[in-house]
């Protein structure tokens, strides 16, 4: 079975953080049971804003991996009107190399964004392949709040066609996967249609990282050296610095823990200004963006994993909660919904509310004071890591539903269990 795979965001197996995000997981699972895969990208990392290539290329990942790269030009917002060119040309030239490409037997398409899930359905469709749309993002529901107030209206007004493709796209594609309950359901609300066999729930989960013991003591001995030793409470935050994260709140709750380390790393638009609110703050240290042993050296060193989103925010079950669950941390996460609902029911963690450092201070003072609570969530968020969030066990069942699709789409076969990954009680 060849798959094809598209993304506009995600970071690659071949850029510097070198380990899988949710495409190269499921690679790693699909090339694990024979099968090929081609993973569709732009030349344009949207991480770190720079360019893997000047040109359309191919890139070799691993035996039976394929990173095919479209030059589409860049972006400097998320939100702007050359992250509309961008899209535009991205599904131009998409349309121009596939037929160039092995017919696959299925395609699965990443949301955001409803331009390149429509162009890519229009390729599936002359090609009669199975076409499935992977919601990772509520577009474009998720940004029409990102809009200054004043021109809120408008903005909301420009959106209805996003809105009026993705009727189109999520009734007419083949099935739709997501990564929460609540995804999927707000996609089939759009598709106006109950759930099928197609259908189906994957988290991102997280493939912890092989790191020898070498390499892991090098990392904390360079974390010691940059005065992170874990001998005070320490919370860290690893992701993106963006408009969906509200590191402000972080930042606040740090004033009132002078005592308390926070180590915030990774990079985004929103950096400079959260280092310029902390300069004053000896307590609080940016590294930029860190290495998986490093990743995995600061979890070690740390009481804590952040989750801090911006008031609002609509994700549902993000993938970095899963790394920190992984490393053994407690989540304090500014999520309501799934997310919360999981760390309650799992007690694997705290929820306070997004907009409040006091509140955020509360739940970190409560696990700095309580040694006993901070180890049962931390055991907690580990043990819950285990029985839903591993990736292997994820993306295999992703890989034997994608198999169950094309096996269908063949011609009639008997039935089959439905491969649908649900969270495993405690």
């Amino acid at each position: 079975m060849l798959v094809w795979t598209i993304h506009h965001a995600e970071m690659l197996v071949t850029d510097r953080a070198g380990r899988p995000w949710r495409y190269g997981m499921l690679a790693d699972a699909l090339r694990a049971k024979g099968h090929r895969v081609v993973q569709w990208a732009p030349t344009f990392s949207h991480y770190t804003r720079t360019f893997r290539a000047s040109a359309d290329a191919v890139l070799p990942a691993r035996e039976g991996h394929e990173i095919q790269l479209v030059h589409a030009g860049g972006y400097d917002n998320n939100v702007s009107l050359r992250r509309i060119l961008f899209e535009i040309r991205f599904a131009r030239r998409f349309l121009d190399l596939a037929p160039m490409r092995e017919v696959p037997d299925v395609i699965v398409s990443s949301m955001p964004t409803p331009q390149h899930c429509a162009t890519v359905m229009q390729f599936a469709h002359e090609t009669k392949i199975p076409f499935l749309i992977d919601v990772r993002d509520l577009w474009p529901d998720a940004i029409q709040d990102l809009f200054p107030k004043a021109f809120r209206p408008a903005g909301k007004a420009l959106l209805l066609p996003m809105k009026a493709t993705n009727r189109r796209i999520f009734g007419a594609c083949t099935g739709v996967i997501a990564i929460s309950e609540a995804y999927l359901s707000w996609a089939l609300e759009y598709a106006g249609r109950a759930r099928r066999e197609a259908d189906g729930v994957f988290p991102i989960g997280y493939q912890a990282p092989r790191i020898s013991e070498e390499k892991r003591e090098a990392a904390k001995a360079a974390w010691r050296a940059r005065g992170v030793a874990g001998e005070s409470f320490t919370c860290c935050y690893i992701g993106t610095m963006s408009r969906q994260y509200w590191l402000e709140d972080v930042i606040r709750a740090a004033r009132a823990l002078p005592e308390t380390s926070f180590v915030l790393c990774g990079d985004g638009d929103s950096r400079a200004r959260y280092v310029e609110l902390a300069k004053d703050l000896p307590n609080v240290s940016f590294p930029g963006w860190i290495s998986p042993e490093e990743v995995d050296a600061l979890m070690s060193l740390s009481d804590v994993g952040l989750a801090p989103y911006r008031g609002g925010a609509q994700m549902s079950l993000p993938n970095k909660p899963f790394e920190y669950m992984a490393g053994g941390l407690p989540v304090v996460s500014s999520l309501e919904g799934e997310l919360k609902d999981l760390l309650e029911e799992h007690r694997g963690g705290l929820t306070y509310r997004a907009g409040d450092p006091d509140s955020l201070a509360g739940c970190l003072r409560k696990l700095r004071d309580d040694a006993n609570l901070t180890g049962a969530m931390s055991a907690n968020a580990r043990r819950l890591y285990e029985s839903s969030f591993r990736a292997d066990r994820i993306y295999t069942a992703l890989t034997i539903h994608l198999e169950q699709v094309v096996e269908r789409a063949r011609g009639p076969q008997r039935a089959v269990p439905s491969s649908r990954v649900a969270f495993t009680p405690l």
